[in-house]
């Protein structure tokens, strides 16, 4: 069996963000132009699914160190995330210094 790829990740982010965007649409308009079929039941399905497989994946032993090392790399990845975000919103609140008069 081989290990799961990143691209499983890269699709359960997909898939997380589709399932907060249609229930942000759905609360927005009362029709939408674009239905999904068994919404949100199938994505909720799919996110499952794709949770399923890299927890499969463990309980092989050859497999076992390219998971977590897949974990680990992903784990990065969303700490550079959200560490980019927390310096983007940390920089609106100061003021602008080009706005600042040299004396």
């Amino acid at each position: 069996m081989t290990p799961p790829s990143p691209v499983l990740f890269v699709y359960l982010l997909i898939t997380l963000s589709q399932l907060g965007l249609r229930r942000l649409e759905a609360g927005a308009s009362e029709h939408l132009k674009v239905r999904m079929w068994l919404s949100p039941r199938l994505g909720c399905a799919t996110a499952l699914a794709i949770v399923a497989i890299p927890a499969l994946t463990y309980f092989v032993a050859d497999s076992r160190s390219q998971l977590l090392t897949s974990l680990l790399a992903w784990s990065v990845a969303l700490l550079a995330y959200a560490a980019g975000r927390a310096l983007r919103s940390g920089r609106r609140d100061t003021p602008d210094t080009a706005d600042v008069a040299v004396e």
